[in-house]
């Protein structure tokens, strides 16, 4: 902004968005339950509004699937018959706290991944380095937003 307003052309290349070097931790995360493949359902409360969030299926301290809780609510018995670890979806990532959003995006439309798990310095994956999660939705309203 300095140098447009001194007249100078700024090449194309070399803007950025500002939202888009802002870390992942910086993200509105969302924490997740985390659950074992062989844990029991938790109790979801009774409620007229929608339930959101996510369970996380954690198995030798790496992630191994995700479950939205609305979908969970609603497919309870099927859950309780085959397991968490067979119904829960694959489609996420892993990154690091200090990933660029940009980089998020990136990885999350190569690998086709509806959710990011953010995690913590430590070991990738493990729970207690899980710092909390983000879906597409989260991210689109971050975008719009503009932080």
């Amino acid at each position: 902004m300095k140098l447009s307003r001194r007249g100078h052309v700024v090449p194309q290349a070399l803007q950025s968005p500002a939202h888009l070097v802002r870390r992942a931790s910086d993200l509105p995360l969302e924490a997740p339950v985390i659950l074992r493949p062989d844990a029991p359902l938790p109790d979801l409360p009774a409620s007229e509004e929608p339930r959101t969030g996510h369970v996380l299926v954690v198995d030798h301290e790496q992630v191994v699937g995700f479950l939205p809780v609305e979908w969970l609510s609603a497919h309870r018995a099927l859950v309780e018959s085959r397991g968490l670890a067979a119904c829960a979806r694959r489609d996420f990532v892993v990154v690091s706290g200090e990933t660029p959003l940009a980089g998020l995006l990136a990885s999350m439309n190569r690998n086709r991944a509806s959710l990011a798990v953010v995690v913590g310095r430590g070991e990738p994956g493990a729970p207690q380095a899980i710092r909390g999660v983000i879906s597409q939705g989260g991210l689109a309203i971050v975008l719009a937003k503009g932080l």
